[in-house]
């Protein structure tokens, strides 16, 4: 259920809320499998699926026309959550956990200038924490796995004629796979660090039916692990024919 109120031509607000479920995938149910580093990842064909309240309340406007600004606060109950549980050193099992609370707040904003810039930003604030778990009572208060507390992005796209530039950077803090959060070492092999990364293209457009670009990730070069090592620098060359 919705509720959406417009006090003004340009300015929205909205409240809503609603009930969920999710079972369990396949895979969460019968895929067993053991990384390189010696882990088994158990299936689970016991599983129950997930159940969930949730609700937000946010708005957004457009101020000159030219600037638009959104912001969003949601909170979500789940219950049966389907986790992946330390069992031992060596293995990892899905199992259901009693209930999980993930509260936040969304923001984001864009404006355009006349010259043909567009400057954009967004910022994810998530408290997603373990509320009862008999299975585990340690984990009762520890974040969820895999969960970052904040995401940022912002950047810029620049169209001038043929040309069309842009370049996005990205920051993800750092994210625990292991239930208890004991994963606190970052720059190591199974450790998912936090990042900052950017990205940047270049195209050209002959004209409607031809294009070339160039593109380039991680421009910095950041050396960071999400799990394994992230690829470094790259590069990219695209010929695009439309017809």
């Amino acid at each position: 259920a919705a509720l959406v109120y417009r006090p003004l031509s340009d300015t929205t607000l909205r409240l809503s809320g609603g009930r969920a479920f999710r079972p369990p995938t396949v895979y969460e149910l019968f895929r067993t499998w053991t990384s390189t580093a010696g882990i088994t990842y158990a299936g689970n064909p016991g599983l129950k699926p997930e159940k969930s309240l949730s609700w937000d309340i946010g708005g957004e406007t457009t101020l000159w026309k030219t600037t638009f600004l959104r912001a969003t606060y949601f909170e979500n109950y789940i219950e049966d959550m389907i986790y992946r549980m330390d069992t031992t050193a060596t293995r990892k099992d899905n199992i259901n956990i009693g209930k999980a609370e993930v509260k936040g707040v969304e923001l984001e904003g864009k404006h355009r200038f006349d010259c043909g810039l567009t400057l954009f930003a967004n910022y994810t604030y998530t408290n997603a924490k373990v509320k009862e778990n008999d299975r585990n009572p340690n984990t009762e208060g520890k974040r969820l796995t895999m969960v970052p507390a904040e995401m940022f992005n912002m950047g810029f796209n620049m169209d001038r004629g043929p040309f069309s530039v842009s370049a996005t950077g990205r920051y993800v803090s750092k994210r625990y796979s292991d239930d208890l959060n004991r994963d606190r070492i970052n720059g190591v092999l199974f450790s998912y660090d936090p990042f900052f990364t950017a990205n940047a293209k270049v195209l050209y457009r002959w004209n409607s039916h031809l294009s070339l670009s160039l593109s380039v990730d991680n421009v910095f070069d950041r050396d960071y692990f999400s799990s394994y090592q992230a690829p470094g620098r790259k590069w990219y060359g695209e010929l695009t024919i439309k017809f």
